[in-house]
């Protein structure tokens, strides 16, 4: 996979035409951004600690490229994530973000969201043979740390929370029959499936609740730049699509 990604992001560099002037001089000074990411792998979404670090990075880095920026990253626990863009402002970007996370640390905070950057599935993913399951069935429910279960809001009466460090672990619960699901992205949970050779022994319930919602870029300093980002979403809708069709990213629960 990361050969073919390469192969793209070389042919789409070399049809790019550079947004610095090929006699740019030393006194021209790249724009550098510090996007902060989470520091969980959630792959193919993301994942910085990997050698291929998933969709996301490919995406921002070819609109950086594009814009003769560099955008350094940095890994947070997604709390300090949120604080650090909106408390401290030590952060120009975070990623991936959505409107409605932690509101108890953005309050009144003015959070500029970008447009889509993709849309994820998220549900509860059970064993196979058990793939309808009546709410009350779940009595464990495994969650990334720092991750909520909005898909449960108000239906956690007698289920007991199981906190584990990534996706994998929360897998590996299930297989282990000691969480009865686990709320996951489908995308991601495919992927560690498929690298823990069980890819057929658990699936996403279509009998409990799923949702479709976007990953978004956001910033509190940096508005313009983010404009230019979305402009850039619309000018490369072929080659997003591309880069998220070889990560085997899907949008709609089929």
């Amino acid at each position: 996979m990361k050969t073919r990604i390469k192969k793209l992001i070389l042919w789409w560099c070399l049809i790019i035409v550079p947004s610095i002037p090929l006699n740019a001089t030393e006194n021209d000074a790249i724009k550098t951004f510090v996007v902060g990411v989470e520091n969980i792998d959630y792959f193919p979404h993301h994942a910085i600690k990997r050698a291929d670090r998933g969709a996301a990075f490919v995406i921002l880095n070819l609109f950086a490229q594009q814009m003769g920026y560099e955008l350094l990253y940095q890994a947070h626990p997604i709390r300090r994530l949120r604080t650090n863009l909106i408390t401290h402002q030590s952060i120009d970007f975070s990623y991936p973000d959505h409107p409605n996370w932690s509101p108890e640390i953005k309050g009144e905070a003015a959070v500029y969201y970008s447009d889509p950057v993709v849309h994820i599935v998220s549900g509860t993913v059970v064993p196979k043979n058990i793939d309808e399951p009546a709410l009350e069935k779940i009595k464990t429910l495994a969650v990334i740390r720092g991750f909520t279960p909005t898909l449960w809001e108000g239906k956690l009466n007698g289920v007991r929370i199981l906190e584990v460090s990534d996706a994998q672990s929360a897998l590996k619960m299930v297989l282990l029959g000691r969480a009865d699901g686990t709320d996951m992205e489908l995308s991601v949970a495919n992927y560690h499936l498929s690298e823990m050779s069980a890819r057929r022994s658990l699936v996403m319930s279509k009998s409990l609740a799923s949702t479709r919602f976007p990953f978004h870029l956001s910033t509190v300093k940096q508005p313009k730049v983010l404009e230019q980002f979305n402009q850039f979403l619309r000018d490369n809708v072929e080659q997003i699509n591309a880069i998220n069709h070889e990560y085997h990213i899907l949008e709609t629960l089929k």
